[in-house]
């Protein structure tokens, strides 16, 4: 977690190292091509944002507070403003996945909680 989204572009560098044998690199064609290399070129340049889609799962979304929506969707709505594409999502078998990583998660959390 961080505090700002300057922090956050940092952490992305840090954390999207490409890894040539992942799943996703082959994904996307070979180890040599692989994702575009990661980068926080023209970060704070938010004119235009023609170029970027923002997946919404309104589900999940909407599962929270009224403030917490609101202001989400206020940020949603800049985002728009600048031209970013917004794209109502659906992740299947959301529940079952969290499940699954809630009884993943609890033992070691109890191992380490001591």
């Amino acid at each position: 977690m961080t505090t700002n989204s300057e922090d956050a572009a940092l952490a992305y560098l840090l954390l999207s190292e490409i890894d040539p044998t992942h799943y996703y690199t082959e994904l996307y064609g070979s180890p040599t091509e692989g994702p575009p290399e990661p980068h926080i070129s023209a970060f704070s340049d938010i004119s235009d944002l023609s170029d970027i889609r923002i997946g919404v799962f309104p589900e999940w979304f909407q599962d929270s507070a009224e403030p917490i929506q609101k202001q989400c969707k206020e940020v949603l709505d800049f985002l728009e403003s600048r031209g970013a594409k917004i794209i109502s999502i659906s992740i299947p078998h959301l529940q079952t996945i969290r499940l699954a990583h809630g009884m993943y998660i609890i033992p070691y959390t109890m191992l380490f909680s001591h």
